[in-house]
């Protein structure tokens, strides 16, 4: 299996979710996994250019993994929309928290979340936010830890 990791974090930018994504992408074994990371434009949206971007490097990939809930999995869900490869999305906390206070955005995660094939979750505590807030099946949640073996 093939799958193209499309995130806005990962080294060498530093912080907590390239970490995340560096440790899994070198775990993670058993599956190719390739690393897009995009760069935003000046136009609005700044996602915009992603979508024609990520058709392109996902031919040949079995799957797109969009890294954030938003913008990533915005794209994501568009392209699947329109005949695009299955997805997976990771939700780290803060990216499926913040919506729920806008009802634009809350509705726009909620298509992104319910759409993916699997939704992962760095923490029981988010992936009961997307349950319970956003109407994600169990079956389609997974947590993955972040993991603890990058520390010094």
């Amino acid at each position: 299996m093939k799958l193209l990791l499309v995130t806005t974090d990962y080294p060498p930018r530093r912080g907590g979710v390239a970490r995340y994504y560096s440790s899994l992408v070198r775990a993670i074994r058993e599956v190719d996994i390739e690393v897009l990371v995009p760069k935003f434009s000046r136009t609005w949206p700044r996602w915009l250019p992603w979508l024609k971007q990520l058709r392109a490097a996902g031919k040949g990939s079995d799957a797109l993994w969009g890294g954030q809930v938003l913008p990533v999995g915005t794209v994501a869900w568009l392209l699947r929309v329109f005949g695009g490869l299955p997805y997976v999305v990771s939700a780290h906390g803060m990216d499926v928290l913040l919506p729920l206070g806008n009802p634009w955005r809350r509705w726009l995660v909620r298509r992104v979340l319910r759409r993916a094939s699997l939704v992962t979750a760095n923490s029981m505590f988010t992936a009961g936010a997307v349950a319970e807030r956003y109407g994600v099946r169990p079956d389609r949640l997974a947590v993955i830890y972040p993991a603890a073996a990058d520390l010094p």
